[in-house]
């Protein structure tokens, strides 16, 4: 969410609660888009923070450690990511 600018950033603030709703009750992203008047670019970028099936995260191991984690949405399971560079290319 770092890359993202701070009107980006507004929108999705204004928007995500409004776009998961209507999502979830069986509304498709396009009828969304155009309800809600987002440009298409704008929407592409919500997508891929709203629905990213492999987000990143941080988490304190029991030794106060930060550790960057990787969600997999598939499976349910994180694992540690040692590199996030090499994680993002893929």
């Amino acid at each position: 969410m770092k890359n993202l600018s701070p009107a980006l950033l507004r929108k999705l603030d204004t928007h995500y609660d409004k776009i998961a709703s209507l999502f979830t009750d069986g509304e498709n992203l396009e009828d969304i888009q155009g309800n809600l008047q987002i440009s298409d670019s704008d929407m592409q970028k919500i997508e891929e923070v709203m629905f990213n099936m492999f987000p990143f995260y941080t988490a304190k191991d029991v030794d106060g450690n930060e550790r960057v984690m990787k969600f997999n949405a598939y499976t349910l399971q994180s694992k540690e990511v040692t590199d996030v560079k090499e994680e993002l290319q893929y």
